[in-house]
């Protein structure tokens, strides 16, 4: 009886590319709330109370932490830092692009001495590096992403008794974007 097997020999060792850094991405579609509804801020006892905010986010990082902060912008008009986190808006640790059970979530509320009640887009943007000569908008706008949830901002009173003019407009026509050129805050302006 006669046996013969067939194999393959492998003389060298294969060449693996090391992975290159991505920029994050945030999947929009497991944003807690979702970003189609309006959030609610009541203020209540003279502050607000805070709402817990989360995005599952996918990147190649290389061993690099991403940064995320918080920026509150009228409907109309200039552009306000969270002033109330210094941390900003969380931090994840390295990962990589087939990781996808990497959350983000903070929680936020307006600025305690908020006095304008309304209408604002809540912009939480997310970087390898961000800035830190006081704008904290991403070094490298390209290695960056964001997203956005419409807030109404109310007194004491019930948010739902509260009817403001555009607030259900997510056309967001005349949206100031943080962090891009044009706007006083970061990206090359």
């Amino acid at each position: 009886m006669s046996l013969s097997a067939t194999g393959c020999l492998v003389t060298d060792v294969p060449d693996f590319q090391e992975p290159s850094k991505t920029p994050p991405f945030m999947l929009e579609s497991t944003a807690s709330p979702p970003t189609s509804q309006i959030v609610p801020f009541e203020k209540g006892f003279g502050s607000f109370s805070e709402q817990a905010f989360s995005i599952r986010v996918v990147s190649e990082d290389l061993d690099d932490d991403l940064v995320a902060r918080f920026w509150l912008s009228p409907r109309s008009g200039a552009i306000q830092a969270d002033i109330l986190n210094s941390a900003g808006g969380g931090t994840l640790v390295p990962s990589t692009l087939d990781d996808s059970s990497r959350i983000l979530s903070q929680g936020w509320r307006p600025p305690s001495d908020q006095q304008t009640q309304g209408c604002y887009e809540l912009f939480w943007i997310v970087s390898h590096e961000l800035d830190q000569g006081g704008e904290l908008c991403p070094v490298n706008p390209a290695d960056s992403a964001q997203v956005s949830w419409t807030i109404l901002v109310c007194d004491s009173s019930s948010c739902a008794d509260t009817v403001v003019e555009g607030c259900d407009d997510r056309g967001k026509d005349e949206l100031v974007v943080p962090c891009t050129e044009g706007t006083g805050q970061g990206g090359g302006s």
